[in-house]
């Protein structure tokens, strides 16, 4: 999965001759003006990703379906991390750099 800036896009990896995308693009003129920083959780076949000129954090299903914002609001960057086992034990724990902070 890459971005496109105003969409969400994939190839296959394993399957350089294959070239339909595993999933559709990702479109949505109201969610996403500016991806910048995304990452993904297969366990639970979502994207999370932030929008620099909406200033969230948001998620969706690899399909694209169930878009929802998760953080709003702030001066989000780039997602850095997204740990599987957290996730876990957490249910949602997202690590990020901004241009205020670090981790």
């Amino acid at each position: 999965m890459f971005s496109k800036v105003t969409g969400i896009e994939t190839i296959h990896l394993t399957n350089e001759d294959d070239k339909n995308p595993p999933y559709k693009p990702i479109i949505n003129e109201n969610n996403l003006r500016n991806v910048i920083g995304l990452t993904f959780d297969y366990k639970s076949e979502r994207i999370f990703f932030s929008d620099i000129q909406r200033w969230d954090l948001q998620t969706a299903h690899f399909d694209g379906s169930n878009m929802a914002t998760v953080v709003e609001g702030m001066n989000i960057c780039q997602i850095f991390y997204l740990n599987h086992r957290m996730l876990q034990i957490l249910h949602l724990l997202l690590y990020f750099i901004g241009p205020h902070s670090s981790i």
